[in-house]
């Protein structure tokens, strides 16, 4: 949802509170009313509100929509820009400024309906303000392109790419090793890529020169991160209802799962080349970044969003996982990359999704009561207990079980104790040493391996069941 959607929303909420029914982007054959309303006829609006965010626009235009809708007896449009300029005059039409930050549309609102409330308090104010901002000097923007005959398909997609993958590359090159490269050919020679530069939305963050091949790295500004969210939200719009075609095939906790991903953010996905360390089973204490924070926004507990977020992380299902962001990039909610270290060194396919835009609050709880807590627990214990195994770079020793990670994930001691009893009486670790009761060591670590990636594979089928 884009922030005029939000915005739309909130005039509804208004519009309701004083008792108005309301649709929203109602539709006539020259063109589309934000919101109608039903303030004496429920059959039929007799209320309109146009949102304007320009500095100046053409009233008739605007009356020529209307028109369309005889029933229409209040009109409104709400002018974000406070320095509005109307060519022509329609007596008709009233317009009013933003109701988030003045009250007189409230108050007219208020007379219609003969209402002696109080004044209606709009919830996430601040935000709200942002955004229509936002969102006024994004359609400025796309004016301006379509001024410039510049294709605005192009523009949304190359400031949704960046929004979503932090930075872009362009250009090309070969590596000794023979293997090419190639960064977004189409649009390194585009007008829209240079519109964007010129205009101060793009900068250019490290180029690279090769005998090979060169590249150009963009990253957004501020401004342009402000104005790329907007886009973002125009993209996501025109393509969710793809995504249900996407849950409809792959299960919707597998989704869900995915959409996690194995990075610190949420909704990021590297798909690590087979040569590369991080290929195989890793475990970092950190888990998911801003963990506090993601648990108090979603109202998921932290152990348990890190618990979650172990199963995307694991490579026995990279491909699968890989393959779902494969398709989220065909339907256009999502975008990748090649992935490199800072030393450039290739890591492999970086996938991003908007995920905030994607999974609200609600579906996010929804998704996560349907999974077993028992099945999550054993799934992060085998998952630990195979991380411990490791790649030989792995600073921690490769025949020892660190036992303060397990506990630092809040797993259930019992099913913990259990597990750990068993591979116990089998042989294949010890008890915790003396010196140090964190640690067991790996008496076979081959025959560990085995155990716990068949007990993964069988849990994965149960968790995304």
């Amino acid at each position: 949802m884009d922030e005029l959607d939000n915005f739309r929303k909130s005039l509804g909420s208004m519009l309701e509170y004083y008792g108005i029914e309301f649709d929203l982007n109602y539709k006539t054959q020259k063109g589309t009313i934000d919101l109608v309303g039903y303030v004496n006829n429920r059959n039929q609006p007799d209320l309109s509100i146009l949102i304007e965010g320009a500095d100046k626009f053409d009233a008739q235009k605007y009356l020529n929509i209307l028109n369309e809708v005889p029933s229409l007896r209040y009109k409104y449009i709400i002018a974000l820009n406070d320095k509005i300029k109307v060519e022509g005059d329609f007596p008709e039409i009233k317009i009013f400024q933003n109701p988030l930050e003045d009250y007189t549309f409230q108050n007219e609102i208020a007379n219609i309906t003969k209402s002696n409330k109080a004044k209606f308090e709009f919830s996430n104010l601040k935000s709200l303000r942002l955004n229509i901002d936002n969102a006024t000097k994004y359609e400025e923007l796309i004016e301006e392109i379509r001024d410039q005959g510049l294709d605005e398909n192009k523009v949304d997609k190359i400031l949704f790419d960046i929004h979503n993958l932090g930075k872009i590359f362009v250009g090309h090159y070969q590596t000794e090793d023979g293997n090419s490269y190639n960064f977004n050919r189409a649009i390194e020679s585009s007008p829209e890529l240079k519109f964007l530069m010129v205009t101060g939305l793009l900068d250019v963050k490290t180029t690279g020169s090769y005998s090979q091949g060169k590249y150009v790295e963009y990253a957004l500004t501020e401004e342009g991160e402000e104005i790329a969210g907007s886009a973002t939200g125009k993209i996501v719009n025109k393509n969710y209802k793809n995504l249900d075609k996407i849950f409809a095939e792959y299960g919707e906790k597998k989704v869900f799962f995915s959409f996690l991903g194995n990075e610190f953010d949420l909704g990021k996905f590297v798909h690590y080349d087979k040569k590369h360390e991080f290929h195989g089973f890793f475990y970092s204490s950190s888990g998911l970044g801003n963990l506090e924070e993601l648990s108090e926004e979603y109202g998921i507990q932290g152990e348990r969003l890190n618990k979650m977020h172990l199963v995307p992380s694991c490579p026995l299902f990279a491909d699968e996982f890989a393959e779902i962001f494969d398709e989220m990039v065909n339907i256009n909610l999502g975008s990748k990359k090649h992935y490199f270290s800072a030393s450039s060194n290739y890591y492999g396919i970086l996938y991003s999704i908007p995920f905030d835009f994607l999974i609200s609050k609600e579906r996010m709880q929804e998704i996560s009561k349907k999974i077993d807590d028992k099945t999550l627990d054993e799934f992060a214990i085998y998952y630990m207990l195979r991380a411990s195994i490791g790649h030989e770079s792995d600073e921690r020793k490769i025949n020892k079980i660190n036992l303060k990670e397990l506990n630092d994930l809040s797993l259930n001691e019992e099913i913990v104790n259990s597990i750990l009893e068993e591979l116990k009486a089998d042989k294949i670790i010890s008890k915790p040493i003396k010196n140090d009761h964190n640690l067991i060591i790996i008496y076979q670590p081959e025959q560990l391996k085995a155990m716990t990636e068949e007990k993964l594979i069988d849990l994965m089928d149960i968790l995304t069941k």
